[in-house]
């Protein structure tokens, strides 16, 4: 019985690292996205991390979804004249209607 509940285990964590991995894929992607964006209007994560009176690692880490912050995801939304829960929208639930 204990051998079929770890096969079982290991089974669920095979899965959950798929999981992770096409997550952080994803956030990567929407990173490099982010930043080129950006540069097309003429800003950077810098600019955005100034304006905030932050780190710019701080905004980097919200930008890759190591780290999440309102404030940051809303700031990086208006500059790139779009809506947080269409930048992150994964990162949309249980946030208030806005």
């Amino acid at each position: 019985m204990e051998i079929l509940d770890l096969a079982l285990a290991e089974r669920k964590l095979g899965k959950q690292a798929k999981q992770f991995d096409s997550l952080m894929t994803l956030n990567r992607d929407r990173h490099e996205e982010i930043k080129y964006r950006l540069r097309q209007r003429g800003l950077s994560l810098v600019q955005i991390a100034r304006d905030l009176g932050i780190s710019a690692g701080s905004v980097t880490a919200v930008s890759q979804g190591h780290r999440r912050s309102r404030r940051v995801e809303q700031a990086l939304a208006e500059a790139l004249e779009t809506t947080p829960k269409e930048l992150f929208p994964d990162r949309s639930m249980g946030r208030k209607k806005q």
